[in-house]
């Protein structure tokens, strides 16, 4: 399995990949996995840094920003692997925090690449995305998807209710296990402690 990393806004792929491998002998005594830390789809202006689409506080635009960035991200995927020698039937996990958390569970709810494990870190999806998409996904045959949503108490950018709707819907597409963990006083901005925290939560290691 390869896990595919989604960085959230303003971040990049090298500053999570830093997260990580800050802690990487606490997410898996055995060896990091394979991990593929992606750059989001857009430049964030002021910082320079990226992002996967435009911040905004209303949800309609926010969902219309995810059905717009999920098909691009998966086309980026599926070119991600193929440059890694990759066939596409590789089982993925993929892991995001905020933007790219919303993004992971996206991914796993459309059910197009072959993923079999998503963790998503303060994220949810937007109440508009998910009445756009009220009917079970397809699964075509594929695995079924572990998925883990890990917000903290309080968050002031992902209330826990959106969270735990979010997992609620997720479990209505019977497309696997959803988790939904609530860690306490870790504010909205990643770090290890994110990982730490995910890794005291659920067994076995993240990927």
């Amino acid at each position: 399995m390869i896990s595919i990393c989604l960085h959230g806004w303003g971040s990049s792929a090298r500053q999570f990949q830093a997260h990580w491998e800050a802690t990487a002998d606490a997410v898996d005594g055995h060896g990091a996995p394979e991990r593929l830390f992606l750059d989001g789809l857009e430049a964030e202006p002021v910082s320079g840094n990226r992002r996967w689409f435009a911040f905004t506080g209303r949800h309609d635009r926010l969902a219309a920003s995810l059905c717009d960035c999920v098909p691009r991200l998966e086309a980026l995927v599926a070119q991600q692997l193929s440059r890694e020698g990759l066939a596409p039937e590789t089982p993925i996990g993929v892991v995001g925090h905020s933007q790219g958390g919303m993004l992971a569970l996206a991914l796993a709810a459309r059910q197009r690449l072959h993923i079999v494990r998503a963790d998503a870190f303060a994220a949810f999806l937007p109440a508009a995305y998910m009445a756009a998409r009220m009917a079970r996904a397809d699964a075509g045959g594929r695995a079924q998807v572990a998925l883990a949503l890990y917000s903290s108490a309080p968050d002031p950018f992902v209330p826990h209710e959106a969270v735990q709707r979010t997992a609620e819907w997720l479990r209505s597409l019977e497309i696997g296990a959803v988790d939904h963990h609530v860690v306490a006083d870790l504010p909205h901005a990643f770090s290890p402690a994110w990982i730490e925290a995910a890794n005291r939560e659920r067994k076995p290691c993240l990927p």
